[in-house]
C-alpha cells in the first residue's frame, strides 16, 4: 500500500465512507419566500431563512425526507411572513387614510 498525498482541494472522509447523493433535484429552498418575508415582515423570516439553509444540508447527507420537510417548513413561514405584512400594511394604510379623514374633517376656527 503507497501513500498518495492528497491536494489541499481534493478533501477525504477519514472513514472511508463515499458521500451518498439521492438521485433526481433537490427540493427548492424557497429563499425567495424568506426575503419576501424580510421586506414585508421580518420576524417570520427568521425560521424561513433557518429551513431554507437545512434544505441543502439534508439533501447533501442523503436525508430526502429532512430536505422536503425543511422546503415546505420555509414556504409555510415564509408565506405567512407575506401575509401577514400585507396584512398589517393594509390596516396602516387604512387607519392613515381615516386619521386624514378625522383631522379634515375638523372645524377650523
Amino acid at each position: 500500500m503507497s501513500y498518495q498525498p492528497q491536494g489541499p482541494y481534493e478533501p477525504q472522509d477519514p472513514t472511508g465512507a463515499q458521500a451518498y447523493q439521492p438521485a433526481g433535484t433537490p427540493p427548492s429552498a424557497n429563499w425567495g419566500w424568506a426575503i419576501a418575508a424580510l421586506i414585508l415582515c421580518w420576524p417570520f423570516c427568521i425560521p424561513s431563512f433557518i429551513f431554507a439553509s437545512r434544505v441543502s444540508t439534508f439533501w447533501t447527507a442523503g436525508n430526502v425526507a429532512g430536505a422536503n420537510d425543511a422546503s415546505a417548513n420555509a414556504k409555510k413561514w415564509g408565506r405567512i411572513g407575506v401575509i401577514v405584512g400585507i396584512i398589517i400594511y393594509v390596516l396602516v394604510f387604512i387607519m392613515v387614510g381615516c386619521s386624514a379623514l378625522l383631522i379634515a374633517s375638523v372645524p377650523q376656527q
